[in-house]
């Protein structure tokens, strides 16, 4: 069980909160302070895994309690507890971990205290484990199909089959002409022959789907397959498209916390693994994957707009490199990346990734860098 010390200089706040951490969690409150100087002396007395402090104290306010508190005992987890929202970013920099608006929201409390384990509890840093009580499909960076039960991938009988199945996916619930199934998986074959290629890949990958018991359903109707999914099936584009929309309907939004916001952000980003069906030669999907693309460009841009007004400039500069690299051609990332180098005056980093932009531009476009970059590049060479 872990102990936490609550802080605050009114003692009704403080008693409020200690009933709902009693209530909706198994932390133990060890402690109610209404002035640093006491949480301060007990912590040198106790141990605390964890301080919810509330920012506006008389002397002390709880932004320069949280720095001496984790400056002297690392270990120890701070969340914010404020009435005031303006303090989000202040409360990041203190290095809080989550940020609670009074009246503190049950639902809010408990995913503050959820995060809070996770970052406590000694086993944080393994890697998820599938669940595999439920089929899913990966295809994302790649293309793999696993059956409930299974840690092995299905083997389709033909590549064909395989494509057929994630043409079907990409188009999952809704029907689909025999024709346009031919037109898009057959374009060299006459008519007549590619009907009769469509038949016995349907047959095949109906038998591959009904020995491997995969919850999929499919209908044939006028001319016209459908294919739909049973609700255990979890694809990984689905999850990443309704968290980074999630995300961004948040941005728009001034009164939601920037901690949920970069949470959601953080959670899309983390599920993208590169592009749809990734290695495969489906030209067929290119209008889907590039929308997958650019919602993640889109999300990732706004997830390393919060790092930098958190000053956590490595974890921007590493997510913009992720973006530079998925899209060499994309300049505002380039000059993002290039921003970064220049105002730290890292002339051979600056230097390295300009070298890249002009290579790129250079050899798939047939173009030279933009002028702002331009100008970077001569800002920096002027340097001494």
């Amino acid at each position: 069980m872990y102990t936490v010390m609550l802080v605050d200089d009114e003692q009704p706040a403080l008693q409020r909160l200690r009933l709902l951490l009693e209530k909706h969690t198994d932390l133990q409150v060890s402690g109610l302070y209404t002035k640093p100087s006491e949480a301060l002396a007990a912590a040198s007395k106790e141990h605390f895994d964890a301080a919810f402090l509330d920012i506006e104290m008389p002397g002390m306010n709880g932004l320069q309690l949280a720095s001496e508190l984790t400056q002297t005992y690392p270990a120890m987890e701070v969340i914010m507890v404020t009435a005031y929202n303006e303090y989000a970013l202040q409360a990041f920099r203190a290095n809080a971990i989550d940020y609670l608006l009074k009246p503190v929201d049950t639902d809010d409390l408990i995913r503050a205290v959820q995060k809070l384990k996770k970052r406590l509890s000694p086993l944080q840093t393994a890697p998820p484990k599938t669940d595999t009580t439920v089929a899913h499909i990966t295809g994302l960076g790649g293309f793999e199909v696993y059956p409930a039960g299974q840690e092995k991938p299905l083997r389709f009988q033909t590549a064909k089959a395989e494509e057929l199945f994630a043409y079907m996916l990409a188009h999952a619930d809704n029907h689909v002409s025999k024709w346009v199934l031919c037109e898009q998986l057959w374009p060299d074959n006459e008519p007549v022959k590619a009907e009769q290629n469509l038949h016995t890949c349907v047959h095949r990958l109906k038998k591959t789907l009904t020995e491997s018991a995969f919850p999929a359903q499919w209908h044939s109707q006028r001319g016209s397959y459908r294919m739909t999914l049973g609700e255990q099936v979890k694809c990984d584009w689905l999850t990443f498209e309704q968290a980074a929309d999630n995300a961004v309907e948040l941005l728009g939004l001034t009164d939601h916390q920037p901690n949920i916001q970069i949470e959601r952000l953080e959670q899309a980003v983390s599920v993208y693994k590169g592009g749809l069906f990734g290695g495969k030669d489906y030209r067929w999907c290119e209008p889907l994957r590039e929308r997958l693309q650019r919602k993640f460009a889109d999300t990732a841009k706004a997830l390393s707009q919060f790092y930098k007004q958190l000053d956590k400039a490595s974890s921007a500069i590493e997510l913009l490199h992720r973006l530079g690299n998925d899209f060499p051609y994309d300049e505002d990332v380039q000059e993002q990346i290039l921003e970064h180098y220049l105002r730290k005056k890292d002339r051979s980093a600056f230097l390295l990734q300009y070298g890249k932009i002009e290579a790129a531009l250079r050899d798939g476009l047939n173009l030279q860098p933009s002028e702002r970059i331009a100008r970077m590049h001569k800002q920096m060479t002027a340097m001494k």
